[in-house]
């Protein structure tokens, strides 16, 4: 998993449209992680995350399977614990406080079956969501009677004085605290499937540990508000010219790609993430698509960038294509009518279909957009064919098919297709735009460094390296576009 900023980024080195706004929910709602056990009792334990007793270093992985309730882009604000079944007595018994308590997210390039037992090891781009000391009112945790299979109530929820970005994959969760005087089990899972983690009671500052099992925890998230455009931007309330089957999995399948302009996605800032597209049926529709639900064979979806113009479009799709990300894969079913249908019009557009949510998001980064289609078909209606809208290719857009190959290197100009995008931008900046800067040592960002610097401003050919460590960089995630640097005397 990786942690976007989603942030234009300038930093100083101290060594020397048509939019509409999508409303996803913006209140903050709750996910249960392993989700199995939003209602069912853990069947193994841990003491470490909930402060007690000696405290300690511990870390756990969870698989992306077992956060699908999480939304893209949405930030995670808090966490809630519970005991475990077998504690019959509310915890801690009297108000307590633990002196240190850390706790960090971040991403995995790892799965539960290859955690290592360093801690490092598991995590990228992590961040401090809270740090400080940690108060617990008497019976800060609930406790009842033993029944094996009934969870305890939950916990105290703990807040995060930063959220958490999360942009997909696995999730890690790392505390180090101090703990308290008397000892107590927290719920946990013992399927390796469902997360793994590692402890070490010895130390807060522990760099590794041994193997242990994953916490049932709540999670508190507020998900992203995300905005959408429609490309071209002028066919938002205006319908295409004709038609193209492909996109929409019609008759034999294919593969049709479009290019649309950078000044067709003027406003949406470099780094927004895209999650999903949306297509409508062409104006002479009159029925709703299709007619009866049915799944098509591999339906995938690709999204890159191009060093071509739309103008300059060739017919060779690889040509086109740079940086390519299939952001869906696999077979997809098509309900009935989801795509409308109505009245013919010379330029009244079809209402949207559904918004197909991307598996992967992806990130923009400026300029040219490449959408391409690539599916093996599988819809009804072979003899009348219904299709998705289309634009002439122009300066603005531009596309090319192929069907009944979604693999064919070639395709004819034919059209390109009118897609609406939802994406979002998870960071507001207040340099604007979505611009930020940051000072890199960022000790010195107010103090002078006292040391001299002389690489870039000598009157003769002179290479130079400066190397800034990952710390400096807390606050900017992978992903994150720098995009100018500025020195001082």
């Amino acid at each position: 998993m990786r942690i976007f900023s989603f942030r234009r980024a300038t930093f100083g080195a101290a060594c020397g449209a048509v939019i509409a706004w999508t409303s996803f929910a913006a209140a903050q709602s709750t996910e249960v992680i392993p989700p199995a056990y939003s209602n069912l009792a853990g069947d193994s334990n841990n003491r470490i995350p909930i402060g007690s007793s000696t405290g300690g270093t511990y870390q756990v992985l969870y698989p992306a399977n077992q956060l699908v309730g999480l939304p893209i882009g949405g930030s995670i604000r808090s966490i809630q614990m519970r005991l475990r079944n077998a504690e019959t007595t509310p915890w801690p018994p009297a108000a307590s406080v633990v002196l240190s308590y850390e706790i960090k997210l971040g991403g995995s390039t790892k799965t539960p079956a290859t955690l290592s037992t360093t801690f490092a090891d598991n995590i990228t781009s992590p961040v401090i969501v809270r740090s400080g000391g940690l108060f617990l009112g008497a019976g800060a945790y609930p406790a009842g009677a033993v029944t094996g299979t009934t969870p305890e109530a939950w916990g105290p929820e703990i807040t995060f004085s930063t959220p958490y970005v999360y942009s997909g994959g696995p999730l890690v969760v790392e505390f180090r605290n101090t703990g308290t005087a008397t000892a107590v089990f927290g719920d946990a899972v013992t399927s390796t499937d469902l997360g793994r983690a590692i402890g070490s009671v010895a130390s807060n500052t522990a760099t590794t540990g041994g193997f242990a099992n994953a916490m049932v925890i709540r999670l508190g998230v507020t998900p992203p508000s995300t905005r959408s455009v429609t490309l071209p931007t002028a066919n938002e309330s205006v319908a295409g010219f004709s038609g193209n089957y492909i996109p929409i999995a019609g008759s034999t399948g294919g593969r049709q790609m479009t290019l649309y302009a950078a000044d067709q996605l003027a406003a949406v800032p470099a780094g927004s993430i895209i999650v999903g597209v949306q297509l409508r049926q062409r104006n002479a529709e009159t029925s709703a698509y299709p007619a009866a639900t049915f799944t098509s064979g591999d339906y995938e979806i690709w999204l890159c960038r191009s060093n071509l113009s739309p103008g300059s479009i060739s017919s060779t799709f690889a040509d086109n294509i740079l940086e390519p990300v299939r952001v869906r894969d696999g077979t997809r079913t098509f309900a009935a009518g989801e795509f409308p249908g109505g009245a013919a019009s010379d330029t009244i557009p079809e209402n949207w279909g559904p918004l197909m949510v991307f598996d992967t998001p992806y990130v923009y980064r400026g300029g040219v957009l490449g959408l391409e289609f690539r599916n093996t078909g599988g819809g009804p209606d072979l003899a009348g064919v219904h299709y998705a809208d289309i634009v002439a290719n122009g300066a603005v857009a531009a596309g090319l098919a192929f069907s009944a190959s979604p693999t064919n290197p070639t395709g004819a100009l034919n059209g390109a297709i009118i897609a609406r995008f939802t994406y979002f931008t998870p960071v507001e900046s207040p340099y604007g735009d979505g611009v930020t800067k940051i000072v890199a040592a960022k000790q010195f960002a107010d103090t002078v460094a006292g040391t001299l610097f002389v690489g870039f401003t000598r009157n003769q050919s002179f290479t130079s390296q400066c190397l800034v460590g990952p710390e400096q960089f807390q606050t900017v995630g992978p992903g994150t576009l720098l995009t100018g640097v500025a020195f001082r005397n």
